[in-house]
């Protein structure tokens, strides 16, 4: 009984993003370095049960003159910045969306209806290949998935 509770303890995290979870399809040269699973526990992102990542929210800030409302960051293991992102909605009746930064790429901004969060960019960057079960991000891979992907004009 005890080993199924781990078991159900353990996959837990998987099942509550697997179900709505739908990853881009582009079709990125393949690095056979796939994580095999993927979760996420408070301010951590573990591939393949390491811890991999940072993760920081922060509600109502400003950063470079801009006021935003749900403003997060993804960190390296050593504390170095890949990501920002600013999820919003201007009313009520609007979908969410995330102005994601990407700081690997000089900065770039990227938006995708599909790419909103914290979650959804992690998944879709792993099932994409773009990041390696041993945390590494391949940089030809993001530049790709930037590339293929970005729905932002501006």
């Amino acid at each position: 009984m005890k080993f199924i509770l781990n078991i159900a303890l353990v996959l837990f995290p998987f099942l509550s993003w697997s179900q709505n979870f739908e990853a881009l399809k582009l079709n990125l040269p393949k690095n056979n370095s796939e994580p095999e699973n993927v979760y996420f526990k408070n301010d951590t992102i573990f591939l393949d049960d390491k811890k991999c990542f940072s993760y920081m929210l922060s509600h109502n800030v400003e950063k470079n003159g801009l006021k935003m409302r749900n403003y997060y960051e993804i960190k390296d293991k050593k504390g170095d910045l890949l990501f920002t992102g600013n999820i919003s909605k201007t009313n009520e009746d609007e979908n969410w969306t995330d102005r994601i930064t990407f700081v690997l790429l000089g900065g770039k901004i990227y938006k995708n209806a599909a790419v909103v969060g914290r979650d959804k960019l992690i998944l879709n960057l792993v099932a994409n290949q773009v990041i390696g079960s041993d945390c590494s991000i391949h940089a030809e891979n993001l530049k790709l998935f930037f590339d293929k992907s970005n729905e932002n004009i501006n």
